[in-house]
């Protein structure tokens, strides 16, 4: 985005408060070293390589699509890989979870964007967030920022 465009949709949204909605997706939370959907895909399907006795493909959906001859969604590589949603839940909840050394590291926090956007929430520039994302670093970060907000 230029600085007209930019430009443009900063007076947009001023003088119409709160008529945008926001769309987020994986690429504000890498910075927070939360892997992007594609990362936890070709991870997910690495798994099931190794418990195929594969070590190296030099793409891992292509091998998966060749093997299971359909593309890798989420869907179809948890339902390989576990059966019930606690499992699912226990699969997951590491690559948006903080453990003990992204703690030290400060990992898996809300962003300056997330906060940002929070802060824009918080003053009514923006009433509609959606986000494809599984972690919680946007409700975090509203949450820090006071805003109540219907997560759905």
């Amino acid at each position: 985005m230029d600085n007209i465009e930019l430009t443009t949709l900063s007076v947009s949204m001023y003088t119409n408060k709160g008529a945008y909605a926001l769309l987020l997706g994986s690429g504000i939370s890498v910075p927070a070293h939360i892997k992007s959907g594609w990362d936890i895909e070709e991870e997910l399907i690495n798994k099931i390589a190794i418990n195929n006795g594969a070590s190296k493909a030099p793409d891992w959906h292509k091998w998966y699509e060749e093997k299971y001859e359909k593309k890798a969604t989420y869907t179809s590589l948890l339902s390989t890989l576990v059966k019930t949603p606690t499992e699912r839940v226990r699969l997951m909840r590491p690559f948006f979870e903080q453990n003990k050394d992204d703690k030290e590291l400060g990992y898996k926090l809300p962003t300056q964007a997330h906060h940002k956007i929070a802060n824009l929430a918080k003053k009514g520039y923006i009433k509609v967030i959606l986000t494809t994302n599984f972690d919680q670093l946007m409700e975090n970060a509203l949450e820090d920022a006071q805003v109540h907000c219907q997560v759905i």
